[in-house]
């Protein structure tokens, strides 16, 4: 099978000359798991109709693929199926030839499955859009491309004549990154922009603002994509946060906007010195004053915290501030219908559904208590925020915070809170496990890391 810009259709007619009712010859049914990896099935056309199941196992199993016991919000013995309903309806083409993909959602018992990442968004929306307003999300996420070294390990490509905003061969000697943008948008998956990112040979891809479960399901398939495209290649793009110690990292900024239902920009307020409204205002105080709990869902494996350090361009401390990289809210200049507040905190590796979650909900908190969110970054002087709380420094303290900020964990969603702590808190007990010696090690990536981590992310 070659990658590519797909065959979109299945054969016009059928035996008796009649137009066949289904546009592709199967369905490849794809919904995210709590590490926003593309769990699914291929499905005949006809299957695809009826829909289909899968074990709620998933949510039980680790990197390792052993299963855990931890939280699936159903009886625990017997692993018993969760329905995956397939909207055929809202089927786009795929990259495969004569398949197209469908987003299924996660249904137990006839209820939405309350630990499915997609559905929590779906309810973060539903929120917002209950006080009339619509939460549009933008976002821009870089990744390294590698290849295979003599040993088997991974290594970046060389890429010397590559630099920040380089496009073209010199940039992407591959092809691969170009391929990507023409094949998305065969299949519907909306990107903005492509260019060479800070480090070599590191990409930055930036998909427009759209409704906020749009944006966040062409990402999840963009990544998906843009890792097959790349093995088709013998090569890997990884978005793992820091998989070559002595280069940046990988970052996810997403973008926010709230319109109301005349269109308007909710952030914007024209009579305000600075042009933010008092929305704006709120929306950040949320944003960082549960800056801590939302950590471990921005920032999920044990080598996201290597990234996470003062000095990198990263909010690590919850700050906020007018076109500044280094605060963890930026608010980019543009103001009227383009005013956005950029959250820098998620690197490549989170899964996007929750960091979405996790960031309305915070702000949805944020203008319920009228929040304010202090000074801003560029009024400060040096040393201002060294009381302010950093992000937590392991994954284990991450999961900790999320756990004790019990306003942000009910409005995400108690079973998927519980169900992602344990998970990941028995990540961090096996990687201890695997390394005593970690911290003596930490600017180091770990062979650990890059069997655990770099086969998915």
């Amino acid at each position: 099978m070659t990658l590519g810009v797909p065959t979109l259709c299945f054969p016009p007619v059928s035996a008796d000359g009649t137009k066949v009712v289904d546009a592709f010859r199967r369905y490849r049914v794809l919904w995210p798991d709590q590490y926003g990896l593309a769990r699914g099935k291929y499905l005949t056309a006809q299957a695809a109709k009826r829909g289909t199941t899968f074990s709620s196992a998933v949510f039980m199993q680790g990197y390792d693929h052993n299963l855990y016991t931890v939280e699936v919000a159903l009886r625990s013995e017997g692993l018993p199926d969760l329905d995956a309903r397939c909207p055929l309806g809202e089927a786009r083409p795929g990259w495969e030839p004569h398949t197209g993909i469908v987003l299924a959602d996660l249904y137990y018992g006839g209820e939405p499955y309350p630990v499915s990442p997609r559905h929590a968004l779906r309810e973060a929306v539903r929120e917002w859009e209950d006080v009339g307003i619509e939460p549009q999300l933008g976002v821009g996420i870089s990744g390294y491309v590698m290849q295979a070294g003599k040993k088997g390990e991974w290594e970046p490509i060389a890429t010397p004549s590559a630099y920040l905003y380089g496009t073209g061969a010199l940039a992407d000697p591959s092809g691969l990154l170009y391929e990507t943008m023409a094949t998305a948008e065969s299949c519907d998956i909306a990107i903005e922009s492509v260019n060479a990112d800070i480090d070599s040979p590191q990409f930055e891809i930036v998909l427009p603002f759209d409704d906020a479960l749009r944006t966040i399901d062409n990402l999840f398939l963009l990544r998906e994509l843009a890792r097959e495209m790349a093995a088709e290649r013998d090569l890997k793009i990884t978005f793992l946060a820091k998989p070559i110690p002595d280069r940046a990292g990988n970052s996810m900024h997403m973008g926010l906007r709230l319109v109301d239902q005349k269109a308007d920009n909710r952030l914007h307020d024209p009579q305000a010195p600075d042009g933010l409204s008092s929305m704006a205002r709120t929306t950040i105080g949320g944003i960082l004053r549960h800056h801590e709990a939302l950590t471990v869902l921005c920032a999920p494996t044990v080598n996201s915290y290597k990234r996470l350090r003062a000095g990198e361009i990263i909010g690590v401390r919850p700050t906020w501030g007018y076109d500044h990289r280094f605060a963890t809210v930026r608010v980019p200049p543009g103001r009227g219908a383009q005013t956005t507040l950029q959250h820098r905190l998620a690197d490549g590796s989170a899964n996007p559904y929750l960091v979405a979650t996790g960031l309305l909900q915070a702000a949805r908190l944020g203008d319920k208590s009228r929040l304010n969110p202090g000074t801003c970054l560029n009024d400060q002087r040096d040393g201002d925020d060294a009381d302010d709380p950093a992000a937590p420094e392991t994954l284990q303290q991450a999961v900790d915070a999320l756990q004790d900020d019990r306003e942000l964990a009910a409005a995400i969603g108690p079973s998927l809170v519980d169900n992602f702590c344990q998970i990941k808190a028995i990540e961090w007990d096996n990687f201890v496990d695997a390394e005593p010696r970690w911290a003596d090690k930490i600017d180091q990536f770990s062979p650990w890391e890059a069997q655990t981590y770099l086969p998915f992310h």
